[in-house]
């Protein structure tokens, strides 16, 4: 008798148990690598990247592979709509964005509301703050079938892997969604997404084999979209970040070029304010050691020619930035941080003009093999 009313009692706890009702089966679900949004035409476009890494694995065996990456397009009136269109779209199996490495917004997009677009992704809670975030003014097609070198796996390539080429390029960082958001609403400081193109310098027997790499940086202040800037254009950045690798300076001299790698750099701003005149000042100090030179010339003639080369590049950027209202250097940023006070009387007017006065402190700690003059 006891024993059934143990049995009883077992089966009835049995019914408060919870079991894997929502459990998600891997054959059921398609994990999305990266998402990229585009505006046309009053709607967005959202395209998802998928690849398919049983068809990378076959390339390195000489089998017969089948395409390693697909992608889907689908349209709403907002990228929340969208994404649940294009889900809808492969009904047999659910896309999941917890595994998702990048975010793309198209120019088109980003002229529209930058903050409004990632709400409305966000509301998939599986999607992380952690991606990187890029814009382009490629199509998201082609870009996202763009290949890695040597065959590797797509997810080898900038758009999932920047930190490699950042460090190469030293003008800008990988940028995450969370990094961005937490600039962008920033008063005193400028945010940006780094820019995706293509280029076709790399092929193959067969055909040209495009690949991605960063080729600008858009820049937004106080919420809003400014412009995009070519890397080319803005040389100077890479002196206000703190580069992650060793960066190569190449100086011209008046009879000479040398290589110079840069070891490390650290600087500081400060400011002064009269009579309605804002200038910064800017103290470099650089570590560096030349690797390579063609000429005659003496130590100090090489350092007052690195020296030059930095300085224009800092105030190029400058200039380009002023022209454009838009502080490229963050030089703001240092102020808003250190004095909020005087910062909320200067930039009241969306007109400061302000100066900037460099100060370069480079040290040559060697010359490598080579003896300078």
């Amino acid at each position: 008798m006891n024993f059934g009313r143990v049995v009883v009692l077992i089966l009835s706890c049995s019914l408060f148990l919870t079991g894997c009702w929502d459990r998600r089966e891997l054959q059921d679900t398609v994990f999305v690598a990266a998402i990229g949004v585009d505006y046309k035409d009053g709607q967005y476009l959202v395209s998802s990247q998928i690849i398919n890494f049983g068809n990378v694995a076959k390339r390195g065996t000489g089998k017969n592979a089948g395409e390693s990456t697909w992608i889907g397009t689908a349209s709403g009136s907002n990228p929340f709509v969208a994404f649940q269109n294009l889900n809808q779209m492969t009904s047999q199996q659910q896309l999941y964005l917890g595994q998702a490495s990048a975010l793309v917004l198209t120019s088109r997009a980003i002229e529209q509301d930058v903050e409004d677009i990632l709400e409305a992704l966000y509301r998939y809670r599986e999607l992380r703050y952690t991606v990187w975030l890029f814009g382009t003014e490629e199509p998201l097609t082609p870009l996202f079938g763009s290949d890695a070198l040597l065959g590797l796996s797509p997810e080898l390539t900038v758009i999932h892997n920047p930190k490699p080429a950042a460090a190469k390029v030293a003008r800008t960082r990988p940028v995450s969604v969370r990094q961005f958001l937490k600039a962008y609403r920033e008063p005193g400081e400028t945010a940006f997404i780094p820019s995706l193109s293509l280029n076709n310098k790399w092929e193959t027997k067969e055909k040209p084999m495009p690949v991605a790499y960063i080729d600008g940086l858009y820049a937004f202040y106080q919420k809003k979209y400014k412009k995009k800037f070519l890397l080319s254009d803005v040389e100077g950045i890479r002196w206000m970040n703190k580069p992650s690798d060793e960066v190569l300076l190449q100086v011209n001299g008046p009879q000479f070029q040398a290589a110079c790698m840069v070891r490390s750099s650290h600087r500081s701003v400060k400011w002064t304010y009269a009579k309605g005149q804002l200038q910064y000042i800017l103290d470099l100090k650089i570590k560096a050691s030349m690797e390579m030179g063609n000429g005659q010339f003496s130590k100090e003639e090489l350092r007052a020619a690195a020296d030059k080369m930095i300085r224009n590049e800092i105030m190029e950027t400058f200039q380009l930035g002023k022209k454009s209202n838009t502080d490229l250097l963050n030089l703001g940023k240092e102020m808003y941080k250190y004095d909020l006070r005087q910062w909320r009387e200067i930039y009241r007017s969306p007109e400061v003009k302000p100066a900037l006065k460099v100060n370069i402190h480079l040290f040559l700690e060697h010359s490598g093999t080579y003896k300078a003059g």
